[in-house]
């Protein structure tokens, strides 16, 4: 993923704007993931993206990170 459009000129888009508004929360509430999580402003921008926090699902943690 890439919020590159916001930084070389040219316009950017609303998802743009938006991820990169998420990541900036992330990196603001790292320290607490659970605060993160549990955000307003997060949870509307997830919406936006039509994204969902998976990390609690057990199948994906198991997996996560390990190469095929």
């Amino acid at each position: 993923m890439s919020v590159a459009n916001l930084y070389e000129g040219s316009d950017p888009s609303n998802w743009s704007k938006t991820f990169a508004g998420l990541l900036e929360d992330f990196m603001k509430l790292a320290p607490n993931v659970s605060r993160f999580r549990a955000d307003v402003k997060v949870k509307a921008k997830l919406r936006q993206l039509k994204a969902n926090d998976r990390t609690q699902v057990p199948d994906l943690s198991a997996t996560c990170g390990q190469l095929s």
